[in-house]
């Protein structure tokens, strides 16, 4: 006889643990009668073991989702339960379901973000112990690279002397003087973003005026609460955490078995806020259309209008656009009007239809030749494949 209720087990170290339980709880609210229960392993619980964590909270769960940071990995996988593995530090596990962020495709998208304000100096700022700091770091410098221009590294030292904060921090501070101005940087997440603003005040480093900062998770409380308020690649755990209740579904219903599927987390946009709210263009006329543009991006903006705000002619613009940034103005335009229709796409529970009159559009037939002449997809399938569930 099927068991009346479900127990699952969340463990979680970060932030992201909120997005990835409601997730869950999306799913389980759709599929029969669940209990699920989140248990925190804190940086600071040294050393960090679930298996005290189940016992302390004499929960006996049909299922658990573990990061595979914590010392008794294997003693939970000696359980015999269904477990799904979301990776913070180390490689996968052979014959065990993972929940994976996919690291190519993160480094990339900070990587594009950074290029677009026409930096000529860009950096990584990470760990060397993490699987996936590595993998970003390798995506997003051979994104740099393709683009013509040499990325610089940094990378935590593995020492336990230099690991610590208040002497890692004057490491990073020297790094961060050595590099050449202004400089574009790609953090591995939120937490190595917080490092660097604390490390560039160490330096008498500006943020963004002589270091822009973008880091990955878009942890709003770390993210909005720093001074300057941080740019962020968003990932979506709350659609991961639905497909991972499905799939735990799955293994605790027999109807599949334990292998090495990977549920995907993704990368959606990137949140701009102050740390790379910048162009590196000496030409200021062109700066302040690109201003313009992003500014007035829901808007059915015409290649005069930014010339008329920017005090150029249609021509000037144009030539002086192009030779700024290796682009044009329309397709400036185009890019920032997307950005802002995925992140309405993404962000908020507006139909299709009041998108399309946010932005102007008279039909939502005008929208979706627009959105996929640029995506090639529609509106209503990215926000299938990428929004919340």
């Amino acid at each position: 006889m099927a068991k009346l209720v479900k127990k699952v087990v969340l463990l979680y170290g970060r932030g992201y643990g909120v997005g990835l339980l409601a997730g869950l709880k999306s799913y389980f609210r759709l599929h029969g009668r669940w209990s699920c229960h989140m248990l925190p392993l804190y940086h600071s619980q040294a050393p960090r073991r679930a298996m005290n964590l189940l016992s302390a909270f004499n929960v006996n769960p049909d299922g658990i989702i573990v990061p595979n940071s914590v010392t008794d990995l294997e003693k939970i996988i000696n359980l015999g339960l269904p477990v799904i593995i979301h990776r913070h530090v180390k490689e996968r596990i052979p014959g065990i379901p993972h929940l994976l962020g996919k690291g190519a495709e993160i480094g990339r998208m900070a990587a594009d973000h950074l290029l677009e304000r026409a930096f000529d100096n860009f950096a990584y700022c990470g760990f060397t112990d993490t699987a996936p700091s590595r993998e970003r770091a390798e995506s997003f410098g051979e994104t740099i690279k393709k683009a013509g221009f040499r990325p610089r590294f940094y990378m935590r030292p593995l020492k336990k002397v230099s690991r610590a904060w208040d002497s890692e921090i004057e490491l990073l501070a020297d790094w961060l003087k050595s590099l050449p101005k202004p400089v574009a940087i790609m953090a591995c997440n939120d937490d190595r973003s917080r490092d660097i603003v604390q490390a560039c005040r160490v330096a008498n480093l500006r943020i963004p005026a002589e270091v822009a900062l973008l880091g990955v998770d878009n942890e709003s409380w770390i993210c909005e609460l720093e001074t300057p308020t941080l740019s962020s690649v968003a990932l979506n755990f709350e659609r991961a955490g639905y497909e991972a209740g499905k799939l735990l579904d799955r293994l605790i219903s027999g109807v599949e078995k334990p292998g090495d599927q990977v549920v995907y987390t993704e990368a959606t946009h990137v949140v701009t806020r102050e740390s790379t709210n910048i162009f590196a263009i000496k030409d200021r006329q062109i700066a302040k259309a690109l201003h313009f543009i992003r500014q007035n991006s829901r808007m059915i903006l015409q290649v005069g209008d930014v010339a008329e705000a920017a005090a150029l002619s249609r021509s000037a613009l144009k030539k002086r656009f192009r030779q700024a940034l290796g682009r044009t103005v329309s397709a400036e335009i185009r890019t920032a009007r997307i950005a802002e229709i995925k992140r309405a796409l993404m962000e908020t529970d507006m139909t299709i239809s009041e998108i399309a009159s946010v932005f102007g559009y008279t039909s939502d037939h005008h929208i979706h030749r627009f959105f996929r002449n640029e995506t090639g997809m529609s509106p209503k399938e990215y926000r299938r494949k990428y929004g919340r569930k």
